[in-house]
């Protein structure tokens, strides 16, 4: 295998560290990168240097400038996006058209992945399903007495970790929509059926329209009620495998691709809920092969019962949320299947990292008043607006 010289961004991200890992243990050379003081990947025994940049989503002019030079100083050869990041460095790959490779979609596709609105459009058109979707502009759409009567999701067009989303499931009591929420046309909502089932996540890699690999797990243990995953068993679901070989081949899919499913309780049909156009923990599951070069034939898998997890997370809120004898029970049984994601014989530092990088968020979310889980991606995030360079 060819070596060549990868800048893995979003390094305060768990799956950073599993990239940075995964590309040094083929032969390459691996830098990394993002905003923040502390991160997971920037102290790996894996990476030649951690670089530390401007938060693109508060300088994105000096961002760029610092970019364009990190790609030529150290002649990277090929940028790997993780998080939400990845928007602000597909619009400076359009304007600026540096020489590396951008693993990852244009960033007209990237917003049209990212908008909940635009997806789900997109889904339909090519014959899968999709919940009804509405887009809200104007607060004065919402007929709060129609809605009463209805089971509906509310959220961001663009948002991330479900955070901001309003559920009503009647016939519980009418849910409450702050009388201060912002919904104008700089702020955009959706407002979809909701449809009530099973969750599931899957990612994928992509090289030009050909899936490489493929994880796919259910959504179990996770952050709030609809949040962040932070426990992976693997599943065999060959319907969700056929829809992102399907969407993939018809968007001419380039880079990573996270797809997130509801199996409907009513019906048994998976609709396609929201689409993360980057990486997510699906990639722990998969066998350490280099799966990303072109040369790499059929779609990797993981191994049967396969299963991962943030253990720092899955002892304290996997754990407070489960004390209830029976609930014990399954995150007893599901915290000894898997292994942690982070902690490596090899390299340790990561591990004894987070107590800091969570310490980081916390001072983030308590300066800006955010919640810790905003805060974790407080910098990067991209809420839909222009990128100006």
């Amino acid at each position: 295998m060819q070596k060549n010289c990868f800048l893995v961004t979003g390094a305060r991200a768990p799956v950073a560290l599993e990239w940075v890992r995964r590309l040094y243990a083929q032969g390459h050379d691996v830098y990394t990168c993002d905003s923040l003081v502390h991160s997971l990947a920037g102290c790996s025994a894996a990476v030649k240097a951690y670089l530390r940049l401007p938060a693109p989503a508060l300088e994105p002019e000096r961002f760029g400038i610092e970019v364009l030079k990190i790609i030529q100083e150290y002649h990277i050869t090929h940028v790997l996006p993780t998080c939400e990041e990845v928007f602000y460095w597909a619009a400076l790959w359009q304007k600026a058209q540096p020489q590396a490779q951008l693993i990852a979609p244009s960033f007209d596709k990237l917003r049209t992945y990212h908008s909940k609105y635009l997806f789900a459009r997109l889904v339909l058109k090519f014959g899968l399903h999709a919940p009804a979707t509405q887009h809200i502009s104007h607060r004065e759409t919402l007929d709060i007495k129609e809605l009463s009567q209805k089971q509906f999701v509310l959220k961001p067009e663009f948002s991330r970790f479900a955070t901001r989303v309003f559920i009503q499931t009647p016939p519980q009591k009418l849910i409450e929509i702050p009388q201060n929420l912002s919904i104008d046309s700089q702020n955009t909502w959706v407002l979809q059926d909701y449809i009530a089932g099973k969750h599931f996540c899957s990612y994928a890699f992509a090289l030009k329209g050909q899936l490489k690999a493929l994880a796919v797990y259910e959504a179990v243990f996770r952050t709030g009620q609809h949040g962040a995953c932070y426990h992976f068993q693997q599943k065999n679901i060959p319907e969700i495998e056929s829809i992102n070989q399907h969407f993939i081949a018809s968007e001419n899919y380039h880079g990573q691709l996270a797809l997130d499913f509801i199996q409907s309780e009513s019906n048994g049909k998976f609709y396609l809920l929201e689409c993360n156009p980057r990486a997510t923990s699906g990639l722990h599951l998969l066998p350490e092969q280099a799966f990303w070069v072109d040369e790499f034939s059929g779609s990797l898998k993981p191994k049967e019962h396969q299963a991962a997890m943030l253990a720092a997370v899955m002892l304290t809120d996997g754990l407070l949320k489960n004390l209830k004898p029976k609930k014990l029970k399954l995150w007893f049984q599901a915290y000894q299947q898997a292994q942690d994601v982070i902690w490596s014989n090899q390299d340790q530092t990561p591990f004894w990292q987070q107590a800091k990088l969570y310490r980081e968020f916390w001072q983030i979310a308590k300066q800006q008043k955010i919640s810790i889980l905003e805060a974790s991606t407080y910098g990067i995030a991209w809420d839909g607006s222009n990128i100006i360079f």
